[in-house]
């Protein structure tokens, strides 16, 4: 894709050092403990930070969608504190974080724009964590219902099953056996592999 078509989003400096990367699902984008010497903008798709827990699980940590940054820890940071994947085909631009935090510190508009986007995305955590602090299983769905879903009330997932029960910290049976039950309860409505929560 031409600079211009970023122009809009980022100083046109910014997007000359920058490279536009597509990604196949599922696929690496960096590894926890590597030097830490880019960080991302989703332009389409999605990427997750996994970690391995000490039960040899893997946790979802951070979630980025499209119009996301992603791994802004490792503007501070030495080196990247996860596993950093596509979890769908994904189209990111990646920044050198040298030149990234010299942008930040001389273009005053983007750096606001900057923040404003980690207000966002720290409110979403902070959303996440109440979310898996509730003990029940349906609790957590329909907390991600009211959280997270579109306009239009649908939460479009992108994954499968064992995906969303991931990031739900959930077995995928028990997932599978609570959304069942939300329908038959008429609180939720299923469409494929999109979700909505029924007001009543």
């Amino acid at each position: 894709m031409p600079i211009d078509d970023f122009s809009s989003l980022f100083p046109r400096d910014l997007c000359q050092v920058s490279r536009h990367l597509f990604l196949n699902k599922n696929e690496l984008l960096f590894q926890r403990g590597t030097v830490a010497t880019e960080l991302f903008f989703v332009l389409s798709g999605e990427l997750v930070a996994l970690r391995t827990q000490l039960d040899g699980k893997l946790a979802i940590m951070l979630r980025a969608r499209a119009s996301e940054f992603f791994a802004e820890a490792a503007l501070f940071s030495h080196h990247y504190d996860c596993d950093g994947f596509s979890y769908t085909a994904t189209e990111v631009l990646a920044f050198p974080i040298p030149f990234f935090r010299e942008i930040l510190g001389r273009e005053a508009n983007f750096a606001l724009n900057f923040i404003q986007s980690q207000t966002r995305r720290l409110r979403r955590q902070c959303l996440r964590q109440e979310r898996l602090n509730l003990k029940k299983a349906h609790e957590r769905v329909l907390h991600l219902l009211t959280c997270e879903a579109e306009a239009d009330g649908w939460l479009r997932w992108n994954g499968s099953i064992r995906t969303l029960a991931e990031e739900l910290a959930l077995d995928p049976a028990t997932l599978s056996r609570t959304l069942n039950t939300l329908e038959r309860s008429g609180q939720i409505r299923r469409q494929g592999h999109w979700l909505a929560q029924i007001y009543t």
